[in-house]
């Protein structure tokens, strides 16, 4: 499994900044918060990579070979760094399971509620990628999306009950949230508001 998961992340990408190099003016790839793990928050785009799951490391992988790449052959990259994404087509996260459970009046159970996350909508994301995108002397950057706003898992599944006309069942476990797992995340998203105004 680690092994597939390093060649997709990894090898795949590379394999698309070779075959687009010449036809590219500018190749953005997608990293995302879990490449920093653990470490002191917030993290900024100089925090230090904490990868603590082989897709998280398959990403940071990445993440510094394109940097590389950019710095080292002159090629037309960027990276942005995208934290907890929520919206339409996002059908595999926290969020879109919540939301399901409302559709089909089940409980809803939330084993780690303490956890946090940076929830950011999909389309400001859209928006920074393609501000990015058109942004000239940021290639060999790396950018945080994300809102600079910490919100655990139990508020928010509580603040969206609120918000129902039908109230779901919440069901809250008092479990620990496991060692290999990202207790809290949030990103500084200073620098590309910065450059940006975004």
């Amino acid at each position: 499994r680690f092994k597939s998961i390093y060649e997709t992340n990894v090898n795949g990408t590379l394999n698309l900044i070779e075959s687009l190099d010449k036809y590219c003016d500018c190749f953005m790839q997608f990293g995302t918060a879990s490449e920093y793990g653990n470490g002191s928050i917030p993290h900024s785009e100089k925090s230090p990579l904490k990868p603590n799951t082989p897709y998280a490391y398959s990403k940071a992988c990445a993440s510094m070979q394109g940097i590389m790449m950019s710095d080292t052959y002159k090629l037309p990259i960027i990276t942005a760094r995208l934290f907890s994404v929520y919206g339409p087509q996002c059908s595999l996260s926290f969020v879109s399971n919540l939301i399901e459970s409302s559709k089909q009046g089940k409980t809803f159970k939330v084993s780690y509620g303490q956890k946090t996350r940076d929830f950011i909508y999909i389309e400001d994301v859209i928006d920074a990628i393609v501000k990015l995108s058109t942004k000239e002397n940021v290639t060999g950057e790396v950018f945080n999306i994300c809102t600079g706003k910490e919100t655990s898992l139990k508020n928010f599944a509580l603040e969206f009950n609120k918000q129902l006309k039908e109230p779901l069942e919440i069901e809250f476990s008092e479990k620990k949230v496991p060692q290999n797992d990202i207790l809290r995340n949030l990103g500084d998203p200073s620098k590309i508001k910065n450059l940006l105004n975004w």
